[in-house]
């Protein structure tokens, strides 16, 4: 997904812009759009060297997305605040996650409920240091999660990590994928996270 650009931001502040959101895969337009954003369908095989991601806020990567053309162009342009990037379950975009370090993605087809962990962070802020239903089944788990990584909420049953936010850099992991069976179980403080994801 790409939004388009209206600030820059290095690392998540928790602001309420309406971003440009590139994306790549069409699981979790929808949910983007629901939010206010505006989103442009990107091909990740047309990210090469040369590929300017000025026109996007941010990139969303979604499941069976793949890899960029140049992962050091994304990388560099990232580090340079000209876009964020947010990972809505990489898988086929592993290298990519590992190059921004953080983590690796897998799917959990199990309800249960995330584990808040840290609430000091604007992301989760508001949110009780406690357990919370987001609604529905189908969520991303992390393993491997960097060491510039803050992590905000985990699944008590696997210990895993659900959502985290880069230190320095502009990027983030969220549980939330875009399964077509989430949106009419969804709880605001899921759909309330995931903004807070875009930011």
């Amino acid at each position: 997904v790409g939004e388009q650009a209206n600030s820059k931001h290095r690392t998540f502040q928790g602001s309420r812009s309406h971003p440009n959101v590139g994306l790549v895969s069409d699981g979790v337009d929808d949910r983007i759009i629901g939010l206010g954003h505006s989103v442009t369908q990107l091909n990740t095989g047309l990210w090469d060297d040369s590929f300017d991601y000025s026109p996007c806020d941010l990139v969303a990567f979604d499941f069976g997305t793949s890899n960029p053309a140049s992962i050091p162009n994304l990388v560099a342009a990232v580090d340079a605040g000209d876009v964020g990037a947010v990972f809505f379950r990489g898988t086929g975009a592993e290298q990519t996650m590992v190059a921004l370090d953080t983590g690796r993605s897998e799917y959990w087809q199990s309800r249960a409920k995330l584990n808040v962990v840290n609430t000091s962070h604007p992301v989760t802020a508001g949110l009780a240091p406690d357990t919370f239903d987001p609604g529905f089944v189908y969520s991303t788990q992390y393993t491997g999660v960097g060491s510039d990584m803050t992590v905000l909420e985990t699944l008590p049953r696997s210990g895993c990590t659900a959502l985290a936010v880069h230190n320095t850099r502009r990027v983030a992991l969220s549980y939330f994928y875009g399964h077509f069976s989430v949106y009419s179980s969804e709880t605001q403080a899921s759909i309330d996270l995931t903004e807070g994801t875009l930011q």
